[in-house]
């Protein structure tokens, strides 16, 4: 940008990953060059508190070193000489945690910056910048930074204390470069003071996240809409690592507007695609999604949308009484024992999109063990894969929209399925292929 022109500079990235601080350091280092400067936090959920009209305010009042100042749209507008102080001037302004592209359009009609003014926005989703002159994406930290600045917040060095070595890394290893959880969790363990009690802590986390934490990062899941938050469950749930053409796919056949749904995911900083095609997610995001899940219903399986621990599963599918919410079930046959399902199993599952049991091409898997019959699946299943399908056929009523996958099925029941699922798109994959 010209230095003689209004910059507009947006940082971009995932909760926790340190947009504020990069902000906050910039400002602090070249505010004090320019004729006002206002760094203008959480605008996101500071608008939604007091209102826009309180933060362009805050806006002004710090640009021109005064208390109070109204705004024009608000009771007492803003003065003739105060428009006059703040037109044409140099300003540095840090508008921080924007989540809203009407947001910053409305703070900036409240101004008329001048000829080298300097405007940096953070935000967790790209969409919100339309006219900027550059984006920078913060990524997560390397390994040796990551332990330096937990080392920092839990024992007040740059290295891990004897004794806790394995420890730290452990705790690098889990936060993934996030300096958020790496803070949080350094400050946390710090006053545990024994090792067993901290890996202890540790061992926590690994199933339930640290509050903090989930609460910074929940904020960009619960500013999806309806659509987009079950597209952002599904992938945490079923679809992470996998083709993101085949994963639209299924989400357009659950009329879920597949394509645009990732394509948002990606500029709110949940998911990235890789070279390959990949659909990828930082770990602490995806443990934020089975959270979500989890808090759906803590105590009742049956209640929760969606399911992949294989003991949950084993007890969801081997109760085959009362109605389940559920709407996708992954199922790892080489992690488990035997399963052993009545016919109405998913006769009481009417959201069922989703289902999969699958398990190594070599190596010990589990057997499902099916009554003579099943009775018919939801009228929603859009997705069917079931390695060493224990029957000759599927239930009646089975849906022609279904995508359907069987692994390692013998001739005999190759020959009846594939008779019955006549225009599905189905394929047979066998070790030997």
């Amino acid at each position: 940008m010209e230095l003689n022109e209004v910059g507009i500079l947006g940082i971009w990235g995932m909760g926790g990953i340190g947009k504020t601080t990069i902000a906050q350091f910039i400002f602090n280092k070249y505010s004090s060059e320019y004729e006002g400067c206002c760094f203008l936090k959480n605008v996101g959920e500071e608008s939604e508190r007091h209102g826009l009209d309180y933060l362009c305010e805050q806006l002004v009042s710090q640009l021109l070193k005064k208390q109070n100042i109204p705004v024009r749209g608000s009771a007492n507008p803003i003065s003739v000489c105060d428009h006059k102080s703040l037109s044409g001037k140099k300003f540095f302004i840090v508008l921080d945690d924007v989540d809203a592209s009407r947001k910053l359009e409305y703070l900036g009609e409240q101004l008329t910056l001048g000829a080298g003014s300097r405007v940096i926005v953070t935000t967790a989703d790209k969409q919100i910048f339309k006219k900027v002159h550059g984006i920078y994406e913060v990524r997560p930290l390397n390994f040796s930074s990551s332990l330096q600045l937990f080392c920092l917040n839990a024992f007040g060095h740059a290295s891990p204390k004897i004794g806790y070595q394995e420890l730290s890394k452990m705790v690098v290893n889990y936060a993934k470069g996030i300096p958020l959880a790496l803070e949080v969790l350094g400050s946390f363990l710090r006053s545990r003071k024994s090792i067993r009690v901290r890996e202890s802590a540790l061992e926590k986390l690994r199933v339930h996240p640290n509050k903090v934490v989930y609460n910074v990062l929940k904020l960009s899941v619960d500013e999806l809409d309806y659509h987009e938050k079950i597209i952002f469950l599904d992938i945490v749930f079923f679809f992470k690592g996998k083709n993101k053409d085949e994963v639209s796919c299924f989400l357009e056949s659950c009329k879920l507007f597949g394509s645009i749904g990732i394509d948002s995911l990606q500029d709110k900083a949940l998911i990235t695609i890789s070279p390959l095609n990949k659909i990828e997610m930082h770990d602490l995001i995806e443990q934020t999604g089975l959270e979500i899940v989890f808090n759906e219903s803590p105590n009742d399986l049956k209640k929760r949308s969606r399911l992949r621990n294989p003991e949950n599963v084993r007890n969801v599918l081997e109760d085959s009484e009362g109605e389940k919410s559920v709407e996708g079930i992954l199922y790892n046959l080489s992690e488990s024992g035997d399963l052993h399902l009545s016919a109405n199993t998913f006769k009481n599952m009417p959201h069922l999109r989703f289902l999969r049991f699958y398990g190594a091409w070599h190596g010990r898997k589990s057997n499902v063990y099916v009554e003579t019959t099943l009775e018919p699946f939801s009228a929603k299943l859009r997705y069917l894969e079931w390695c060493d399908y224990p029957l000759n056929s599927l239930p009646s009523r089975f849906c022609a929209e279904v995508t359907v996958k069987f692994r390692n099925s013998g001739m005999e029941s190759r020959e009846a399925l594939d008779s019955q699922l006549g225009l599905c798109n189905h394929e047979f994959l066998d070790v030997k292929q």
